[in-house]
């Protein structure tokens, strides 16, 4: 019975330790910049200022501004969606979103970004260890609703000394009841 015991405390502190833990931006209050460069340089069009807005990352849309249009970005774990709805063709400038302090829980740094869809021609954007640029360039169109959706890829994060701590041990104990089930 206590070997039993044992062994399934084992195989229950391996099965913890092995575990990895998704990285998020859930939580993490990330800072936003997103100007008309041609029309309003140096101007964040989130609170017309010229420093960036703050705000922690949670259900629903972080940064949003009425102009001639609705600009929204909704950040999720791991994607931003940028939106449009209304007329973008009056702004006749390209639009560029910068978002910095992008930190993962887990201490992860970005390390890799892809658009998965967009309802735009000619997006580009650039990314470091904590922040995204996206430049859109101006579609002249009138819109109805219009998105890019960046999906953004997390460094793999090193387990700390105590996984392997218990990783180790957890093996230990499966030896153990392994090789006390031998001896019987």
């Amino acid at each position: 019975m206590r070997t039993a015991f044992v062994g399934l405390v084992g195989l229950v502190v391996l099965g913890l330790a092995g575990s990895a833990q998704a990285s998020t931006l859930v939580g993490d209050t990330v800072s936003a910049f997103f100007e008309a460069p041609n029309e309003l340089p140096g101007l964040n069009l989130f609170n017309f200022t010229g420093s960036p807005e703050s705000a922690v990352v949670g259900p629903g849309v972080e940064f949003s501004v009425a102009l001639n249009a609705i600009f929204s970005a909704d950040i999720a774990a791991s994607s931003i969606t940028l939106g449009i709805t209304g007329i973008f063709g009056e702004i006749g400038d390209s639009l560029i979103y910068t978002f910095t302090d992008l930190d993962f829980d887990t201490g992860a740094t970005i390390a890799g970004v892809s658009i998965s869809s967009t309802d735009f021609s000619g997006v580009t954007f650039g990314f470091t260890a904590d922040s995204i640029t996206v430049n859109i360039p101006n579609q002249g169109l009138p819109l109805n609703f219009q998105s890019v959706v960046l999906d953004i890829t997390p460094t793999s994060v090193v387990p700390e000394p105590a996984t392997i701590g218990l990783s180790a041990f957890g093996a230990l104990a499966l030896v153990g009841l392994a090789r006390s089930r031998r001896t019987r």
